[in-house]
């Protein structure tokens, strides 16, 4: 059996993904000599540990599954495409042993059925984006739904009782943040329940330091009331200054996704600031558990580069 009718017909669009023809093409240098065993195992490895970090993600849909027919149609095929690909590594491992090529052509087309469950699930998330987008559209276009109409709307929140383990008292402080950021306004009564233990508030006074540059990413904030400012010390020592963020406003955030030091410091500029603290972890949690928060992150993040940019690009000039 030549090796082009093991591997498939390579001018046919299967909708392969970039990891799967990685594993395609060890399978084909493997099968014809060209790469080492251990060259081969290497590639089935870097695999496993693609599939292991997805298999984290299995709890988190567990835990907060919100009961959504799209999300848990999802959740089965994304689950079912991580088996199959287990399935697809033990075959190719075969291979190895008995030398039949039997056992590539069947890996690589387990292999290939795992990347199309994973692919229709990046296609429902991305529908899902799209339908935000339009909505988001719409109300822009009406000109009449503004950040102060969102406050009005998602403050009505603070009247939810759900019998969670805090007091009714403190869970209407913590739904607070949910009418005064735009950040989680895509998440239902349930999943704004199942976060409220994982956010804190704490008070500042006038020049307290949240952090300095060059510090730790341990932490997300979210301003309650105040103001506070952000600021970049230089060498001469002069400051790049950005504006006084206050209630509502996010930060803190770009240090946490990308697992790097502060590149800023803050402080309050106010008499008094008080803000929500979200830890590193628990925001992290968010972030992989509720995509639509994850896509209001991008924008966010999107426009503070962009300030960023400018402000430097000013500073230069």
């Amino acid at each position: 059996m030549k090796d082009s009718q093991v591997i498939g017909d390579e001018n046919k669009d299967y909708g392969k993904t970039s990891n799967y023809l990685v594993m395609e093409e060890a399978c084909q240098k493997i099968s014809r000599g060209e790469i080492k065993d251990n060259e081969f195992l290497s590639t089935l490895s870097w695999m496993e540990d693609l599939i292991s970090a997805g298999e984290k993600n299995e709890s988190y849909m567990n835990e907060d599954e919100d009961g959504s027919e799209v999300l848990i149609s999802a959740q089965k095929i994304y689950l079912e495409g991580i088996e199959v690909y287990k399935g697809a590594i033990y075959e190719l491992r075969q291979y190895l042993k008995s030398r039949d090529l039997s056992h590539i052509k069947t890996g690589l087309s387990m292999a290939l059925e795992a990347n199309r469950k994973l692919t229709e699930v990046q296609h429902i998330a991305k529908k899902k984006t799209q339908q935000l987008e339009e909505t988001e559209n719409f109300f822009k276009q009406q000109q009449m739904l503004t950040r102060n109409m969102s406050v009005h709307i998602f403050s009505t929140l603070n009247y939810i009782h759900s019998g969670s383990n805090i007091s009714p008292e403190q869970s209407k402080n913590k739904r607070e943040i949910f009418s005064i950021t735009p950040l989680f306004d895509v998440l239902t009564k349930e999943e704004i329940e199942k976060i409220l233990k994982r956010i804190k508030c704490k008070k500042y006074e006038k020049n307290g330091m949240l952090f300095n540059e060059g510090d730790k990413s341990t932490e997300v904030y979210i301003i309650k009331t105040g103001e506070i400012k952000l600021y970049k010390p230089l060498a001469d020592n002069n400051i790049i200054e950005f504006p006084l963020l206050g209630t509502g406003d996010v930060f803190g955030e770009m240090g946490i996704i990308t697992n790097a030091p502060r590149s800023l410091s803050a402080k309050v500029s106010s008499d008094i600031a008080e803000v929500y603290i979200i830890s590193r972890d628990s925001f992290l949690h968010i972030l992989k558990t509720y995509p639509d928060v994850n896509i209001n992150m991008s924008r966010m993040l999107c426009e503070r580069i962009s300030e960023t940019n400018k402000r430097l690009a000013e500073y230069l000039s």
